[in-house]
């Protein structure tokens, strides 16, 4: 009986362990999407799977970011700077992506559509399979331009 009873203990207290690390892991979440509407600064951030659409992000420096499977669709990322960071998976469609600096990033499976790339950055980007911004697939490999 005494096995049982402590094992339920362990039980109960990963759980309040696992779920306090999840709720601060969105308290985090939080901090840093305010930090970034507020001053449009924040490099290194964890920001996978957050909701940006429609936000006038311009000028912002989001380098070495997590942004995988974030959804950036109808954005203005006009000069932003989003080198080296991971937007594999993101929603970039009607994004406003001119002069945006995507250096050395991961964009594999993110989906441009109809975003606007005009003088947009790609040196050593991963652009495998994105849905470039007429619709058409990248091939692998492309690395730094879309090989359709």
């Amino acid at each position: 009986m005494k096995t049982e009873s402590r094992m339920l203990l362990l039980v109960v207290l990963v759980m309040i362990f696992l779920s306090l690390t999840i709720a601060g892991a969105s308290a985090a979440s939080n901090v840093q999407i305010k930090q970034l509407k507020s001053t449009k600064t924040c490099s290194a951030c964890n920001l996978s799977g957050t909701n940006l659409s429609k936000l006038d992000l311009s000028g912002a420096n989001l380098s070495k970011s997590n942004l995988s499977k974030a959804n950036l669709s109808d954005s203005n990322l006009s000069g932003a700077n989003l080198s080296e960071s991971n937007l594999s998976g993101a929603n970039l469609s009607g994004a406003k992506l001119n002069k945006t600096n995507f250096s050395g990033s991961n964009l594999s499976e993110a989906n441009m559509n109809k975003a606007d790339l005009s003088g947009t950055i790609l040196t050593g980007s991963n652009l495998n399979g994105v849905t470039w911004k007429d619709g058409a697939k990248c091939k692998t490999p492309s690395i730094g331009q879309c090989n359709k």
